[in-house]
């Protein structure tokens, strides 16, 4: 009986770093209690070495790989204003037909920047099948929407500006 105990044991040890939550755990990048917010700027951005760029019209996003493999889109929404520690958002992947591909709207944890603004942590919209073709691309949040068209770019990886990854397979 000991024996068997141990063989559980000792196997549920095995499996702890692989069920350890990954850098796409919900627990990482949304909160529990959003609270309002009144902005007075909202965009839709991408990592750009150790910040963030805006992306403008006909910008391509880079098409990236998740850690079992599902080709998606990871973005983050940049703000100015009364922005709280926990905001309500939500993001949107629509075709040229304006038919809704993905979204995500999920409260998102806010970081504040050196140059006043706030970001959010990483939103991924998984994509089902990659073309690179002309999408719409909309963030919601304080009662601003930001609406952009965007090209879905080659497959890439982006790492998270100044913060490392929980993962390898990232």
């Amino acid at each position: 009986m000991r024996l068997l105990m141990c063989v559980f044991v000792l196997s549920l040890g095995g499996c702890l770093p692989f069920c350890a939550p990954g850098p796409n755990d919900p627990n990482e990048t949304t909160c529990d209690s959003p609270d309002g917010a009144q902005l007075s700027e909202l965009e839709l951005v991408l990592p750009d070495g150790d910040g963030y760029v805006a992306i403008e019209a006909d910008d391509i996003v880079p098409v990236t790989s998740g850690g079992q493999g599902s080709p998606m889109i990871s973005v983050y929404l940049r703000m100015s204003g009364d922005v709280p520690a926990c905001i309500e958002q939500r993001t949107e992947l629509r075709d040229t037909d304006d038919r809704l591909v993905e979204y995500d709207e999920l409260p998102r944890n806010m970081r504040a920047q050196a140059d006043g603004t706030f970001v959010s942590d990483r939103i991924l919209l998984i994509l089902e099948e990659v073309s690179p073709e002309r999408m719409r691309l909309l963030g919601l949040a304080g009662g601003l929407v930001v609406d952009q068209t965007i090209v879905l770019g080659a497959s890439s990886r982006i790492d998270e500006p100044s913060r490392p990854l929980a993962t390898s397979s990232w």
